[in-house]
């Protein structure tokens, strides 16, 4: 029998999201050329869903590029992927893009308790990894001078082959990686 998921949750100094996480980190994690990445797939000035938008670290970069955004977070609904995605296609306009992100199921498999590359001010180390198959159940430590925050989350690795299944299955045509964790993929018809 397969123990269930431990509960997202978070603790530290200031305001702590309803998915465990530190409100505080997240606003001083820098910026890492994420939308460069991205840019082939973001047509000057289009209209933008971004979904875990969390502190907006993105959202203010793509306001810059002149992009309308609508930028929201997690709801209070214990959605699945499923919907999620359905949720997506339904408000995708015709020729539109999903653009997507997923943890790199390898780093997911292999990651061990230990210290972690710091991001700008910001020093992370893994506390505790947990597996169950594909699920992990991970402990974070973040911490900025002083203050300390722990985040505590599960996570599943999600290969290719299943990805590629969901976005067929909620309607989306063709799909593509743009890196191991950030994929596009385009409405169907």
């Amino acid at each position: 029998m397969r123990a269930n998921p431990e509960p997202a949750r978070g603790d530290g100094p200031g305001v702590i999201t309803q998915d465990g996480c530190a409100v505080e980190v997240y606003l001083r994690l820098p910026y890492r050329g994420e939308l460069e990445l991205l840019a082939r797939h973001l047509p000057p000035q289009c209209s933008i869903l971004e979904l875990g938008c969390g502190t907006g670290r993105l959202t203010r970069h793509l306001l810059e590029q002149g992009h309308a955004v609508t930028a929201v977070d997690k709801s209070p609904d214990d959605s699945t992927r499923r919907a999620q995605l359905a949720a997506c296609r339904r408000h995708l306009s015709p020729g539109g893009t999903l653009l997507f992100q997923r943890f790199d199921p390898a780093w997911l498999r292999a990651v061990e308790p230990g210290p972690f590359p710091s991001a700008g001010e910001v020093e992370v180390g893994i506390e505790r990894v947990v597996r169950r198959g594909d699920v992990v159940d991970m402990s974070i430590r973040y911490a900025i001078g002083e203050a300390q925050w722990r985040h505590h989350f599960t996570a599943r690795a999600i290969d290719d082959d299943d990805v590629r299944l969901a976005m067929i299955e909620a309607g989306f045509g063709s799909m593509e990686w743009i890196d191991v964790r950030w994929g596009a993929a385009k409405g169907a018809g």
